[in-house]
């Protein structure tokens, strides 16, 4: 059994496969970022093709003092990466390779774990190339029409309402986004709020019971809450 190891409280296991990847963040508490690229990894390495020796991954951000010290001394180089920016780079020891996928960021974070597991998944760690990534622009959204409170109305909306409800299917959504790069995602509907707040003093703008006003909240702060651990 090889771990996956973080230096957050987050340790995952791989079954058979001779890969090590150390998360890290300059937070004391690092963001679910840093767990999360980190557990892309995990399937991805138990699919991908794995030869020669043990290889580590170092999955941190450049503002982590620590690894970016190490990886000075490995490289002679400094890394600067900007705003979701992420690198990869190899280096060697007699122990093995090592693979340093470092993020601008926590967003940088995000991707460079992405792109390791996409590439272990094609080719193995050992296929796993050099590169550089850097958005060429700073918001990159999706514009999503609510099947709710719609600027028109039709029958072949109402079969989205149940899906537009599911948790699961948005934590899809937002995982194919992040996948592809985009780090906004606008939700459209005529009216929002009657669906988010009760006005203090016109509280007869919203027809919903408390009952079904919470339910609505809970829904919107667990949506917002998985957007925000992608793009933090």
């Amino acid at each position: 059994m090889t771990r996956i190891h973080s230096v957050a409280p987050v340790i995952l296991a791989v079954a058979g496969c001779p890969l090590m990847a150390v998360a890290s963040s300059a937070a004391a508490e690092p963001p679910p970022t840093a767990g999360a690229a980190a557990a892309e990894l995990s399937p991805a390495a138990g699919e991908g093709k794995q030869e020669g020796r043990p290889g580590v991954i170092v999955l941190s951000t450049i503002a982590d003092d620590a690894v970016s010290s190490a990886y000075r001394a490995a490289r002679n180089e400094q890394s600067t990466l900007g705003p979701e920016a992420f690198a990869l780079r190899r280096t060697s020891s007699e122990k093995g390779g090592v693979l340093w996928a470092l993020g601008g960021d926590d967003a940088g974070l995000i991707y460079a774990g992405l792109d390791v597991a996409r590439q272990v998944r094609r080719g193995g760690l050992p296929a796993i190339s050099e590169k550089t990534e850097t958005p060429a622009f700073p918001f990159r959204a999706l514009k999503f029409n609510l099947p709710w409170s719609t600027y028109r109305e039709h029958e072949t909306l109402s079969p989205h309402y149940e899906t537009c409800r599911d948790l699961e299917s948005w934590e899809r959504f937002l995982d194919m986004m992040a996948a592809n790069r985009f780090n906004r995602l606008t939700l459209w509907s005529i009216h929002p709020w009657t669906y988010m707040v009760r006005p203090r003093h016109f509280p007869e703008a919203s027809g919903l019971s408390d009952e079904d006003l919470r339910e609505w909240q809970s829904f919107w702060h667990a949506l917002f809450g998985m957007a925000r651990e992608r793009d933090r």
